[in-house]
């Protein structure tokens, strides 16, 4: 069936099948199912299934517009990193996190104390520099640890936004970043609280994780 025999029929009743039939269809026809969604959003307005669907296709239309909040390190990273030794910015302090707003002044207070969890991304994730990129795209990037070496990265990587700010004080490097393909991670830094909307992912420059032992060395480097 066409969506305009859906649209502009008053007088049939339609059923969930019929309705995950449409966004099926719609995929079929490599038609983007937030598009089908912004015409049915606009189709007369019958059934209760509709309001099912009015919900449904508000929630994929939302989902493929920018978030309204990122995060962001603030600081730069040293230019040496090692493993087994604290992670510092170029000035020596610790890494500073912080949400910002797009386009609006306020942010809610929610946002401001949400719980944040830093992660080890491969160094070619976004290498091509976009604004934005898909949730599913960040947490495919995340760096896996490798067999009898144990966790990539350590410390209290787990932190609380105060006043929309947090700083990493105590992460340390286990693994070097030479068994990614790009031979260079990120640091990334994603929100684990479920605040009924999604706040874009924060991430650094890509930087090389060299061995402690190695330090020093030029030979090495």
């Amino acid at each position: 069936m066409l969506l305009g025999s859906i649209c502009t029929s008053y007088h049939h009743q339609y059923y969930f099948s019929d309705i995950f039939l449409y966004i099926f269809t719609s995929q079929a026809a490599n038609i983007p199912v937030y598009i089908m969604c912004e015409l049915w959003l606009h189709s007369p307005r019958f059934t209760l299934p509709w309001l099912f669907f009015h919900s449904l296709c508000r929630t994929l239309v939302d989902q493929n517009q920018p978030p309204r909040y990122k995060l962001t390190f603030t600081n730069g990273l040293g230019s040496a990193i090692y493993t087994k030794k604290v992670i510092w910015d170029t000035n020596g302090k610790p890494l500073k996190i912080c949400v910002i707003a797009n386009g609006q002044d306020e942010i809610d207070t929610c946002v401001l104390s949400a719980k944040i969890r830093v992660v080890v991304l491969d160094g070619d994730f976004n290498r091509h520099n976009q604004e934005c990129w898909t949730q599913e795209e960040f947490n495919n990037s995340t760096v896996r640890p490798r067999d009898k070496v144990g966790a990539v990265l350590t410390g209290d990587l787990e932190l609380s936004l105060t006043n929309g700010e947090a700083y990493l004080h105590s992460a340390t490097f286990i693994d070097n970043s030479k068994f990614v393909r790009s031979g260079k991670f990120r640091l990334g830094v994603m929100v684990i609280d479920n605040l009924g909307e999604r706040v874009q992912e924060g991430v650094t420059e890509p930087f090389t994780v060299k061995e402690q032992c190695g330090e020093g060395n030029p030979e090495s480097e």
